[in-house]
């Protein structure tokens, strides 16, 4: 039988008379050789085998690649002032960079920065800078 870390197990024991079903998930390895020495061995006798499905209900996406995230540590660093938020000017192709309310500095990009949305103001901590 193929039965795999993460099923859900429905068997008899092969010496209960009263053949009442047991349930039991295969949570790691160690019960799942466990359980395959106890079918070898005939103690009991499989049921069901339920292998669950997963489907995707949230995913956070990270705004930033490894790579844009190392450029603006890079630009935050040697710049003389530190920005709080920072926005994607796409008609421009600029990130914008501001101090509180003010824009201080632009930088102009191409081809990067895909997953911020446009003219939508970030905090540091949002982009996985702080």
């Amino acid at each position: 039988m193929d039965i795999q870390v993460g099923d859900l197990i429905t068997y008899i024991n092969s010496n209960d008379s009263l053949r009442m079903r047991y349930k039991s998930i295969m949570i790691n390895s160690d019960r799942l050789i466990d359980y395959k020495n106890k079918l070898e061995n005939k103690e009991i006798e499989i049921i069901k085998i339920e292998r669950p499905v997963y489907e995707v209900i949230e995913e956070k996406k990270e705004l930033l690649t490894e790579e844009e995230k190392e450029f603006l540590r890079q630009f935050i660093k040697f710049a003389n002032f530190i920005p709080n938020k920072i926005c994607k000017d796409n008609s421009e192709h600029r990130i914008l960079f501001y101090v509180d309310e003010y824009l201080r500095d632009k930088y102009e990009f191409f081809g990067t920065f895909k997953n911020l949305e446009d003219s939508k103001i970030y905090t540091l901590k949002e982009l996985g800078l702080k």
